[in-house]
């Protein structure tokens, strides 16, 4: 996490500041990036100014590092001092082996993906549908690429669940993989 100006914190691609500051006269924040970690002084170029405290940058290439800075400007144009300097690489997105494609599984799925080069870790997230109501998940570090349900609440059989894995490359998740679902088989 980065320390930004007037304490905001952001990391790389997708940069969330959060506002702690009761300035009035805060107009928005100026966004620069850098693919050079060795002389972050002068590699820095501006990539745009926002007045919300989230930006997502998306014009980044998979397996690229990218720094970011973050300053504040007031609205008399002073721009203050900036976040500190923090990068990340860009993950490519995990890929889902099984369970897949409706494919009938038993009440205690084993979910399997390819590793992603650069992860630390990943998140397994178990849903009852694509878009939300999860029920489980848990962080694997790298070394392993498959974990067999053990969440507390029962599967039920007939039910269709979905599942995803978050690759972690410093302390949160950095790419997510499609949408793997399966059946719960009657037994």
């Amino acid at each position: 996490m980065i320390n930004c100006p007037h304490g905001q914190q952001h990391s790389a691609a997708e940069l969330k500041c959060i506002v702690s500051n009761s300035e009035q006269d805060l107009d928005h924040y100026n966004i620069y990036r850098a693919r050079n970690a060795i002389d972050v002084s002068y590699s820095y170029s501006y990539i745009t100014s926002v007045t919300l405290e989230n930006y997502i940058d998306e014009e980044i290439d998979i397996g690229v590092d990218y720094f970011y800075l973050i300053t504040a400007v007031e609205k008399g144009g002073w721009e203050s001092a900036s976040s500190s300097v923090e990068g990340d690489l860009v993950l490519p997105s995990v890929l889902i082996v099984s369970p897949n494609n409706f494919e009938y599984v038993s009440k205690t799925p084993t979910f399997l993906w390819q590793k992603t080069e650069g992860a630390i870790s990943y998140n397994i997230v178990l849903k009852t549908s694509r878009i939300g109501g999860e029920i489980w998940s848990s962080i694997v570090d790298q070394t392993e690429t498959h974990i067999e349900y053990n969440g507390d609440t029962e599967l039920i059989s007939g039910n269709t669940y979905f599942w995803e894995v978050g690759s972690i490359s410093k302390t949160e998740i950095n790419s997510i993989s499609s949408v793997g679902s399966f059946v719960v088989m009657y037994e």
